[in-house]
């Protein structure tokens, strides 16, 4: 009965549902789901994961850079002042100034050199309040944020031999307690290419007990005692020590102007990066003031003949200290560190 119109119905019947799936497909919500902006979200992460290495690893890379470039430019002052005075500064000048000051002219540096009152000497602020509060560009490597704490910071000190004693050394520089004597070319028997000069250091940061940067008692070192004694001591301390009583000295790397072991003159008795140590009840005053950087794996030296030499954190203690005299005899050569 009405065949017609049972078929036209079961037509437009079926033309609806098609029209009703093809709005269902063409009305699928624009946008991710969330699973799709987990996924963009997890490849994100996984690519700054494998780019951000590439990127510390390239500013620090620029970072030491810069920090070498600084030792060269000091190590071309050196040989200006060694040029003109046939002699190496001392690492305590007359007035009390470091082997920084004494290379100034040399480093663009003539007008802070000539503002200095050398006649009251360097240690007197008042009269050299302006040398006191002056950033040297030169003087600092970027890599230790700590140098930014005091304006006179410096992250280079100069060598004054394989341990600081009172009133004697054995490197390029005097130092405390020593007359203010400059050494010649000649009296470098090691050879200049063989000992070092500078070196960079980490500075103090007051109040955090770091050993690279602050000073700690080494008890067992007494006397009689030789640097290895005195090392092996110091090297004992291990870790950080808390104990506020046992810190000595807080003044490493924070006055570049004045020429005092600490201020800005290290040793070679412990390794790169090691513990600065005091020795007790030692009336000469033996301590340790180690060179060292945040470089990953060592520190850069400065060499006597102006060359860059990156000494590796485990390099043998006795080749380091040989790296640290000028006429002790020692052997060594550039492949051992």
């Amino acid at each position: 009965m009405y065949p017609k119109y049972t078929i036209r119905t079961k037509a437009i019947q079926h033309m609806l549902s098609i029209e009703r799936y093809e709005s269902r497909q063409h009305t699928r919500p624009n946008g991710f789901t969330l699973i799709e902006i987990l996924l963009v979200i997890a490849v994100i992460g996984l690519l700054v994961a494998m780019l951000l290495p590439a990127v510390q690893g390239a500013r620090e890379a620029a970072r030491r850079a810069w920090c070498t470039n600084n030792l060269k430019q000091m190590g071309l002052g050196l040989h200006a002042y060694l040029s003109a005075f046939d002699v190496l500064p001392s690492g305590q000048g007359g007035s009390g100034q470091s082997v920084q000051v004494a290379i100034l002219p040399y480093l663009e540096q003539s007008a802070l050199y000539n503002s200095i009152n050398f006649a009251l000497g360097v240690g007197h602020l008042e009269a050299n309040r302006t040398l006191a509060q002056t950033r040297v560009a030169s003087f600092l490597c970027p890599s230790d944020a700590a140098i930014w704490q005091q304006p006179s910071s410096s992250s280079y000190a100069a060598n004054t031999g394989d341990c600081f004693y009172f009133g004697k050394y054995n490197g390029l520089f005097s130092s405390i307690g020593a007359a203010p004597v400059h050494v010649a070319p000649r009296d470098i028997t090691d050879g200049m290419s063989e000992t070092a000069a500078m070196a960079e250091w980490l500075v103090l940061v007051p109040d955090v007990p770091d050993r690279r940067r602050l000073y700690f008692q080494a008890s067992e070192a007494r006397v009689p005692l030789d640097v290895d004694q005195f090392a092996a001591s110091c090297l004992a301390i291990g870790g950080n020590p808390t104990n506020s009583t046992k810190v000595k000295v807080k003044v490493k790397g924070t006055d570049w102007f004045v020429g005092l072991w600490s201020n800005s003159i290290y040793d070679h008795a412990v390794p790169i990066n090691g513990p600065n140590c005091t020795a007790l009840y030692y009336p000469g005053f033996v301590g340790a003031c180690s060179a060292g950087s945040l470089h990953p794996g060592g520190a850069n030296v400065l060499m006597g003949d102006g060359h860059i030499q990156f000494i590796k954190e485990g390099t043998n203690g006795k080749v380091w200290r040989a790296s640290g005299t000028r006429n002790g005899g020692e052997v060594i050569s550039s492949d051992t560190f």
